[in-house]
C-alpha cells in the first residue's frame, strides 16, 4: 500500500522568542524514507484555535505533494523559508513538535528534546493521542502541552 495512505507527518517548529509556528509537511525519498518537503506553512502568534486547526490540516494535506530535495545538497525547507543557509541555523532557538497520522491509529503529537548535534529526539512517553479526527480545542491544548514539554 502507498505510504501516503497509511502514514503522514508534519514537523512543527516553534520559535522560542515569538511563538510563531512553522509547519513542514513530509514526503518520501527513495532510500531515505520520510523527509521534509520544500514547503512551510507559517502561523504568526497570536492565533486562534480555528486558524491553528486550518493550518495544520493544510500542512497534513500537503504531505507527499512534492518529492523532497536531497538532504545536504540544498538548505532545509525551514532554512529556505527563513532565508538561512542550513538546518542548524534555521532551527536555532526553535522547539520541535511532531504530529503524525497513521491509518487505523489516528493522530499522535510528540514533544521533542533537542540534543547537542542539532537533531531532535521524540519524547515518546510524553506523546498525546488525539484520536482519528482533529478538533480545534483538543489540538490547541495538545500543541500548547507539547511546546511546554519540548526542550531546545
Amino acid at each position: 500500500m502507498e505510504l501516503s495512505r497509511v502514514y503522514k507527518q508534519i514537523n512543527i517548529y516553534c520559535d522560542s522568542q515569538s511563538n510563531d509556528l512553522y509547519m513542514v509537511p513530509n514526503g518520501e525519498l527513495s532510500g531515505l524514507g520520510i523527509v521534509e518537503i520544500e514547503h512551510v506553512e507559517n502561523l504568526s502568534a497570536p492565533f486562534e484555535e480555528q486558524q491553528l486547526l486550518h493550518t495544520v490540516k493544510r500542512a497534513i494535506d500537503l504531505c507527499y505533494s512534492k518529492t523532497p530535495a536531497l538532504p545536504r545538497t540544498t538548505p532545509s525547507a525551514l532554512g529556505l523559508f527563513l532565508g538561512l543557509k542550513n538546518y542548524g541555523t534555521a532551527t536555532k532557538d526553535k522547539k520541535l513538535i511532531v504530529l503524525t497520522w497513521e491509518n487505523h491509529v489516528g493522530y499522535i503529537l510528540y514533544p521533542t528534546m533537542k540534543h547537542r548535534s542539532g537533531g531532535y529526539d521524540h519524547m515518546t512517553k510524553e506523546a498525546r493521542f488525539l484520536g482519528e479526527e482533529l478538533s480545534d480545542e483538543r489540538l490547541a491544548e495538545a500543541i500548547e502541552y507539547a511546546i511546554e514539554r519540548s526542550c531546545v
